[in-house]
């Protein structure tokens, strides 16, 4: 299977798969099929592929898929100050949930926003909060990076998974005004 830059297997969310075996039978006469093939349309890690040698001997050869057409779950928010006013800084935690290929990050933007961000990129693209993967079925939330800059306004959140699916967007709203 193939790996990312991080040595980890790389997914898709691209269906079908399709695998194909060589098979090596263990007695002289040999297999009924040199090679045997599956498409595979589902979410799936592992699967064995069924295989068969002249002598009706039947046996399965594991494989890896790794197929995720699933997107994370929604992500839930928990926002002590949604929509209160307050003076300090604060993170809000998020919970989302891929049970397959697990959660590669967390994003966020600013969807009304007319403000350059710290990386150059306005507020109201897509920014990726560092650190935030989450392995498959992991159910803790990813604590965000501080809210400082005063504002009055909505973040939008979203978690992408290591296949490349996106989880549907929830909102708060951060209101943070430290001006006397």
């Amino acid at each position: 299977s193939e790996k990312d830059e991080n040595g980890n297997p790389k997914w898709t969310n691209e269906a079908p798969v399709e695998i194909s075996v060589k098979c090596k039978s263990r007695s002289n006469k040999g297999c009924k099929k040199d090679v045997y093939s599956q498409s595979f349309y589902e979410s799936t890690q592992n699967a064995t592929i069924q295989m068969e040698d002249k002598e009706g001997n039947s046996g399965g050869c594991p494989v890896d898929v790794y197929l995720d057409i699933d997107p994370p779950s929604k992500p839930v928010i928990d926002n002590q100050y949604h929509d209160i006013w307050v003076n300090k800084n604060y993170t809000i935690k998020i919970t989302s949930v891929d049970k397959m290929s697990g959660i590669k990050q967390f994003e966020y933007r600013y969807p009304n926003s007319t403000l350059i961000a710290g990386d150059g990129k306005s507020e109201n693209e897509w920014h990726v909060w560092e650190n935030s993967s989450k392995k498959a079925g992991d159910k803790t939330p990813f604590e965000s990076t501080e809210f400082k800059r005063e504002r009055g306004e909505i973040v939008e959140v979203r978690s992408v998974d290591n296949a490349g699916n996106y989880s549907e967007v929830s909102t708060t709203i951060i209101k943070i005004d430290k001006t006397a």
